[in-house]
Order: C-alpha cells, then structure tokens, then sequence
C-alpha cells in the first residue's frame, strides 16, 4: 500500500523482439488503468529475454518520460519462464499480474483481475476461451487432459501466464529451491483463494511469435517429469505388457500358429524395453543434475531498478 492507501501493482512482462508492439501495450495499459488511479497505483517491469531487435531500447527511449516503466535485460535468452521468475522476484508491490508483450493478453481484462484480488483472491487465472484450432493448441489441450489425469496436480487448463498473483505467494514462489521453475505447475500448490476468470485471447498484433513447438515440447517434458509419476508408472504398465506381447508371440511360434523366427519376438522385446528404461531415466536423471549443478534461471545484465 501506499501512503495515500493505494493498492500498489506491478505489471510484468516478458519480451522477445517485441519492439513493435512495446509502446502500443504500454499505451492500451495506461488506457485501462489510469481510470483506476484513485485506488490503485500501478508500474511496468518488463524483461528482456536476449531480444535482438531493439527491444530493450524502445523499453528505454519509453523510461525517459514514463518513470513508472521498469527493465530488467537477459545476457541471453533465457526462456519465457526464467523471464517471469526474474520478474516476480523484482517486482513491488501488493499484486503483481504477468502478461505477454505480443498483445495477445487484453490489458482491457486487468479491471477485473483487480477486482478479483480485492475481494481475496491470491490467484487469478486468466482461462482462454476461444482456443484455436491449430495444432500447437490441440497439442496443449491434450497436454492438459493427460497431465491432470495421470499426476497428483491440478493444472487450469488454458490457462497460459497471463495471471495476477498477490505479493505473498510470489515471494513463496520465488523462495523455493531448484532450478527450472515452471509456474503453472507450482502456483495451484500455493493458491489459498484461487479465482478463474475467462478472456478472449486477442491475435498477435506484430512479428512473429518466439514460442516454438519445440519450446512447448520442452515445456511439456519439464512439466511431466518434474512433477508428474506418470512415466515411473509407466514402466509398471509397460513392463507386464510387454513380457505377456512375447509370451503370445513365442507360444504362436511354437505352436506354429504364427511363422517367425524365434529370435525376433525376444529382440524386439529386449530392445524396446532398453530404450523406453533408459529415455526414461536419462531424463530423471537429466532433471536431477539440473538441481544438483545449481545453473543459473536467468543473468541479469543490465536494470533500471536500484539494487537493495
């Protein structure tokens, strides 16, 4: 809170070469929320992920006149995540609501996410309902499906990181240990009062977009063998499946009833269960190191905000 008892809120948000589309967000915020400036006082930190298009620049050529307007900068690209964890972990504030630089999150819903906080809310979801039908979206609707049904979580389905989060469980989130935070995992473990609001996900406004399929493929990886026991119960499953396929085979052969050399049923079985045994472990494995060796989320080369 402030002096004057406004709530204070921090925007955050993350940007790839986004240069075209900084000022017009900027400007469609101040639109939305400067009619909310008598109980709410609001900043924007974005963070630039390794952009190569001048994005950072605009961001500066815009703090000279907008004080309110914050920067963090990447020495690299870092990935989306590792951007948001930067932000929440330097933003100020009671709320702090992360969104897109690529126009894609309405700022016209941020009204409402406020409202939500203020009647309690420690979590507001922001649930896109007018999924595409492409595949990149097919794709992360079968994800969220699988992932809910087979792990011990509960992630809201499209539900991207367009969110508000209170001051609390931010700095829960940012204090617990490990490395490759992935938020939409973490958050509903630590949402006391969770809100789901629904938006229209608007298209992007310019450029091209920096999350790939394989990003959301790592994304996906990242998500289902750090928090889900779905792949160990696999090899449960897979393993006596596996063994009674060739039983079936080796009795057909035998009897005759099936003509195929002996040796290939065994094979394949041998085979197939030393890879599916050992991808599996090489990326527990893989996921273990990563919390082990201690790398960095993200560098921080450069920052309009005072050090503490």
């Amino acid at each position: 809170m402030t002096q004057d008892g406004k709530v204070l809120v921090t925007i955050v948000v993350p940007v790839h070469n986004e240069a075209p589309n900084v000022q017009v967000l900027v400007d469609q915020i101040t639109k939305v929320l400067l009619p909310l400036s008598a109980e709410y006082q609001y900043s924007i930190l974005f963070v630039d992920d390794g952009s190569t298009d001048g994005t950072l620049a605009q961001i500066k050529k815009l703090r000279e006149t907008a004080f309110h307007i914050n920067y963090l900068s990447f020495s690299r690209n870092f990935g989306h995540q590792s951007a948001l964890l930067a932000g929440l972990a330097n933003a100020a504030g009671d709320a702090i609501i992360t969104m897109d630089g690529d126009l894609q999150h309405p700022p016209e819903y941020l009204p409402a996410m406020l409202e939500a906080f203020s009647k309690g809310a420690d979590v507001v979801y922001m649930q896109r309902i007018n999924m595409s039908e492409s595949l990149k979206s097919t794709l992360g609707q079968l994800f969220y499906l699988l992932f809910n049904l087979f792990s011990g979580y509960r992630l809201v389905a499209n539900a991207a990181d367009f969110r508000l989060i209170s001051n609390d469980i931010a700095k829960q989130l940012v204090a617990l240990p490990g490395q490759g935070k992935v938020l939409r995992a973490i958050l509903p473990t630590l949402a006391k009062k969770p809100v789901v609001l629904q938006y229209h996900e608007a298209k992007r406004a310019n450029g091209q977009p920096s999350y790939s399929y394989h990003d959301l493929f790592v994304l996906m990886l990242n998500i289902i063998f750090k928090f889900s026991k779905a792949p160990a119960y696999s090899l449960i499953i897979i393993g006596p499946l596996l063994l009674l396929l060739s039983i079936i085979l080796l009795t057909l052969s035998l009897a005759g009833t099936l003509i195929v050399p002996l040796f290939l049923p065994i094979v394949l079985l041998a085979i197939s269960i030393i890879l599916i045994c050992t991808g599996m472990l090489g990326l527990f494995a893989i996921s273990l190191m990563d919390q082990i060796r201690q790398t960095p989320n993200y560098i921080i080369q450069e920052s309009s905000i005072a050090a503490p």
